[in-house]
This record gives C-alpha cells, sequence and structure tokens, in this order.
C-alpha cells in the first residue's frame, strides 16, 4: 500500500508540475504561440550564422563581364575574361572610369598579383599592359586548366604620396572564355583593336543614356500639354486677375515644351555623332585586323 501510496503522490506532483508550468509559461494562446516564435526564431539564426561563419575563406563575389565595380576611386568595367590552354594564362581586360590619376611608384597601375581558387596562398606575379590611360589588359601565366577561379589583386595609389591600395577582382572558370590564343605573344594590334573596341562601347552606353533623357523628355511634353489642356478649360470660367495668372502660366509651359523640343533635336544631333564616330573606329578595326 505504501508502495502504491507514493506512486499516487508522484502522479499527482507530475500533474501539479506540468499545469504550473503551463500556467507560468503558457497561459494563453497568444503566449504559446509567441513562445514558439522566439524559439523558431533563434534556431533560424543560429543556423544562418553558422553558415555564414563557417563560410571558406576564397568565397567570393564575381562581377561579370559587361558591368562595372564601385571602388573608392571610381568604377571598374570588366571587358574581357579569357583562358588561353596554349600559353596556360588568364587573361582579363578592365577600364578604370576614375577621375584622378591612379599611380603606382609614379605610374599607372603596373602592380598586380594572381591567386587561384586551388592555391590561394601562393600569389603569382601578374603582366599588366596599359593600353591607354583607362584601358589595362592583365596577364597571368602559370594557370592551370582545371584552375576553378582566380582573384587578380590590383594595387594602386590615389595619389603619390598616398597609401597603396588593393581591390581584387574575380574570374570563374564557368564564366571565363577558353580562346585558342598565346597571351604570352599578344602583339600591339590585338591590344589597339580591344581599345577601340572599348571606345565602341562607350560611345554605345552614351548613346544609350541620350535616348533615355530623351525618353523622359518626350513624357514631359505628355504631360506639359495636358496642363495646358486643363489650364485652357478652366479660363473659360475666368475673368480679370486670375485669367491673367492663368494665361501667364499657359504661356509658361508652352515656352517649356519648346524648351523639351530644343533638348531633343541638340540630342538626336550627338546621337548622330555618336553613329559617325562609331563608323569610324570600325573601320580603324577593320584596317588594323587586315
Amino acid at each position: 500500500m505504501t508502495i502504491i501510496y507514493s506512486i499516487m503522490r508522484f502522479i499527482t506532483f507530475f500533474k501539479e508540475s506540468k499545469a504550473n508550468i503551463k500556467q507560468k509559461y503558457f497561459r494563453t494562446k497568444t503566449q504559446t504561440y509567441i513562445k514558439v516564435l522566439v524559439l523558431f526564431s533563434v534556431l533560424f539564426v543560429s543556423i544562418i550564422g553558422q553558415a555564414i561563419l563557417s563560410r571558406p575563406a576564397n568565397a567570393y563575389s564575381e562581377t561579370a563581364v559587361d558591368e562595372s565595380i564601385s571602388f573608392d576611386a571610381g568604377e571598374i568595367t570588366i571587358l574581357k575574361k579569357e583562358y588561353s590552354p596554349i600559353s596556360r594564362s588568364y587573361r582579363m581586360d578592365i577600364y578604370i572610369d576614375t577621375e584622378i590619376d591612379i599611380v603606382t611608384d609614379g605610374a599607372p597601375i603596373t602592380k598586380a598579383k594572381v591567386v587561384t581558387q586551388e592555391d590561394i596562398e601562393t600569389p603569382l606575379d601578374v603582366t599588366v599592359i596599359p593600353v591607354s590611360e583607362k584601358y589595362f589588359v592583365l596577364v597571368a601565366p602559370k594557370i592551370n586548366e582545371d584552375f576553378g577561379a582566380v582573384r587578380f589583386d590590383l594595387t594602386y595609389k590615389r595619389s603619390k604620396e598616398a597609401e597603396e591600395t588593393t581591390v581584387s577582382l574575380y574570374g570563374s572558370q564557368d564564366k571565363s572564355s577558353v580562346v585558342e590564343s598565346d597571351f604570352s605573344e599578344i602583339n600591339e594590334a590585338e591590344l589597339k583593336i580591344s581599345s577601340l573596341e572599348n571606345d565602341i562601347r562607350l560611345q554605345q552606353s552614351e548613346r544609350k543614356t541620350i535616348e533615355e533623357k530623351n525618353k523622359t523628355i518626350v513624357d514631359n511634353i505628355k504631360n506639359t500639354k495636358e496642363q495646358i489642356e486643363a489650364f485652357t478649360e478652366e479660363k473659360e470660367y475666368q475673368v480679370g486677375e486670375q485669367l491673367t495668372k492663368t494665361e501667364d502660366t499657359i504661356t509658361t509651359l508652352e515656352n517649356a515644351i519648346q524648351s523639351y523640343k530644343g533638348e531633343i533635336s541638340d540630342n538626336q544631333a550627338k546621337i548622330g555623332e555618336i553613329e559617325t564616330t562609331i563608323i569610324l573606329i570600325n573601320e580603324k578595326i577593320n584596317e588594323l585586323k587586315k
């Protein structure tokens, strides 16, 4: 009987404890929902945090060809990502858009290193070919065909007196072109062609910008005409000073339309000049290819 009595007391104690816990922490459905939500959030954050902390040291964010990456001195556009199995080398062409003279030891960018995904601890020297003041060709030798990814570290200065700074550019095997060329024998004509092709890219970008401006101006003209129509209807019921004010407003809007049309005309002339420039550049490219 004593044993049975003890068991009964234990069961009663367990039920009372369970009720107390429920009463203290989960008194309502809302409290229960909040507790579960908090526990789930903590678990989720823990999992995400662990994933971030365990991210590999060579993880990278790659900029695609014809896309730009910002850095503290301006913007760098990646123009080419190519691998040559013939010379076992990797080539990356870049265009640096900056308002300052980027120098290293008194000259345009001349320092660069490269590391591969398979060996990120061993930097390799890179040949930097300045095609123009803003166009550079980077050639990294001794890159195996299964390189996975490469990282170019460019060292530059914002001025001769400034400290050196490094910006990193990445190229993955999946997003790089394989070309049957020997990058150790890049001739001057090829470099000029690359530079001219970039000039065409810049001209096309400028044309696109102007065309977008014209679209905006056309919308402005449409909106202005709608305003004129609205004011014209209103003035039929106006007299005196109010009528004069409305007519002045209409005149101002009509002048704005003429100004907009002048902008479109100027922009169309600029587009014509750009198209002529592109034709001339293509002629130069064709001459160099002969």
